[in-house]
């Protein structure tokens, strides 16, 4: 592997893609890997995030980002 491939790169968590990638929706789960993108890729714990930049980033419109946040909110993927 080319040490260039770590350079602008963000770390994903094994529980993200192993345990809830196969529980979430295709924007559910674009939605996560941009909050990942901009904590861990950034080595933060918080960040906030627009609904603008949400549509920018996961290419979906606000209603389906609107839809997917709700169900987010309403699942218990922490204990997974």
């Amino acid at each position: 592997m080319s040490n260039n491939l770590l350079l602008n790169s963000t770390q994903i968590p094994h529980i993200i893609l192993r345990d809830w990638m196969p529980n979430l929706s295709d924007t559910e789960f674009r939605i996560i890997m941009v909050i990942a993108d901009q904590t861990y890729g950034w080595q933060k714990d918080i960040d906030r995030i627009s609904y603008s930049q949400l549509v920018e980033r996961t290419g979906r419109y606000k209603a389906a980002i609107t839809k997917a946040k709700e169900n987010l909110g309403s699942k218990d993927i922490s204990k997974s």
